[in-house]
């Protein structure tokens, strides 16, 4: 039920880790997809907000975050990432479920939705949400390869992420929507 975007996303994770992606594939036999990653000297931990957390204590404190993604892991990982940079964050797994939310809110300061959702795209759901906040500005992501899609257009309070991002280039990219000071 997904948007086929997983192996592209994935590819574009790998190679942006410096790994490579070996993929096999046999008629009527399945396909099998090998990830290779380099060795990294850190044992463990989690990269995720190491760098974001060095944010200026009080530029995020009081932002709320909706943030509208299908996919679980990214979802999970977003925002993990969102809440380390001190954002509040609202989850909604599809368009449907974001528009509900926006509307029982009590502010919602910036929108970040996927742009290939399942029910609703992005794009809908931003003018749905719009319709209770009008002003409330927009990042599109959307793992998409390549530039940014023709159809998307951003005017004046949104802006496009292309996946994969990383928490910084995330946080950033809220910042400047909601003119934010970047650290």
């Amino acid at each position: 039920a997904g948007t086929g975007l997983g192996l592209s996303t994935a590819f574009g994770v790998v190679t942006q880790s410096g790994g490579h992606l070996r993929a096999r594939s046999d008629p009527g036999a399945g396909s099998t997809f090998e990830i290779w990653l380099p060795v990294t000297p850190r044992a463990s931990g989690d990269h995720l907000g190491q760098r974001t957390a060095a944010l200026p204590s009080g530029t995020t404190t009081h932002t709320r975050v909706l943030l509208v993604e299908d996919e679980p892991g990214i979802l999970r990982l977003t925002t993990r990432a969102l809440q380390r940079a001190g954002f509040h964050v609202l989850t909604a797994a599809d368009g449907r479920q974001a528009v509900e939310l926006a509307r029982d809110e009590r502010r919602v300061d910036v929108v970040v939705t996927d742009l290939g959702l399942p029910d609703i795209d992005g794009q809908q759901v931003a003018g749905r949400i719009r319709e209770h906040w009008p002003q409330v500005p927009v990042l599109y992501v959307s793992g998409f390869v390549g530039a940014h899609p023709p159809e998307v257009r951003t005017p004046e309070g949104e802006a496009f992420l292309p996946k994969p991002y990383t928490p910084d280039q995330l946080i950033s990219a809220i910042q400047r929507l909601l003119a934010l000071p970047i650290s």
